[in-house]
C-alpha cells in the first residue's frame, strides 16, 4: 500500500488537494494574469457561480487565444473548477483539444456534477 501522497496520485485518474486558503483568495489567484490565463495564452469567456452547502463553486471557461500545434490538439479549452468556503478550497483544471473534444466535454460534465455535489462544514 502506498505511503506518500504522490504514490497515491500515480494510482488515480485525478487528485484534489484541499488547502487552507479561502475560496475568495483562491479565485483571485486563478483570475490573476499569471493564473489560469497563463499570461495571455487563455482568456476567460464564462464564469458560473454555484452556491454549495457551506461553500461556493466557481466554474470558469478559458479557450486558448491563438492555439497552435499541440495546444490545438490537446489544450484548446481549459475549464477551472474552484470549490471551497471561507477557510479551505481546492482547484481543478481540465484541458482538452480537438483530439480529445468528445471525451473532454464528457469529463467537463462529469466534473461539473462532481464539484456541484461538494459540501463544506
Amino acid at each position: 500500500m502506498p505511503h506518500m501522497p504522490d504514490d497515491w496520485r500515480a494510482l488515480t485518474d485525478f487528485a484534489l488537494t484541499v488547502e487552507a486558503i479561502p475560496v475568495g483568495d483562491r479565485l483571485a489567484q486563478v483570475e490573476s494574469v499569471d493564473g489560469a490565463a497563463q499570461n495571455g495564452l487563455f482568456r476567460a469567456v464564462s464564469k458560473e457561480h454555484v452556491q454549495l452547502s457551506g461553500g461556493d463553486l466557481y466554474i470558469i471557461s478559458y479557450p486558448a487565444i491563438k492555439p497552435t500545434g499541440a495546444i490545438v490538439e490537446y489544450q484548446k479549452q481549459q475549464w477551472v473548477f474552484i470549490a471551497g468556503n471561507g477557510a479551505r478550497s481546492t482547484v481543478f483544471r481540465l484541458y482538452y483539444g480537438d483530439r480529445t473534444l468528445k471525451v473532454g466535454r464528457e469529463r467537463a460534465r462529469a466534473f461539473n456534477y462532481l464539484f456541484s455535489s461538494f459540501r463544506f462544514f
